[in-house]
């Protein structure tokens, strides 16, 4: 089961993407929306960044990660994409057993 998201881990999240990936600021208030508001969340989010133009969010049922094409990997992307993830996924787990939505 996919976890609901409030504002304020939507932000959270927002906020790791433009620290580690450089995702525009200006684009949050739609971020928010799309993952709070709309009828169906956005499974995909492309933020592109410090990625390039793949650079995106994906929140699958079990996973929260972020990742880019793989023509454009390089070893600095590669880091930067496993230091994110390793947040991600530490939020993730914080939130899912503080909401008990485990």
């Amino acid at each position: 089961m996919e976890l609901t998201l409030t504002e304020e881990i939507a932000n959270q999240i927002y906020d790791i993407l433009v620290a580690d990936c450089r995702a525009a600021e200006s684009m949050r208030d739609s971020w928010i929306y799309h993952q709070t508001k709309a009828d169906d969340f956005t499974h995909e989010w492309r933020f592109s960044g410090n990625l390039g133009f793949g650079g995106k969010f994906w929140r699958g049922w079990d996973a929260w990660y972020v990742d880019a094409y793989s023509e454009d990997y390089t070893q600095e992307r590669e880091k930067i994409i496993a230091a994110t993830n390793k947040k991600l996924t530490a939020l993730r787990e914080e939130f899912r057993v503080s909401s008990g939505q485990e």
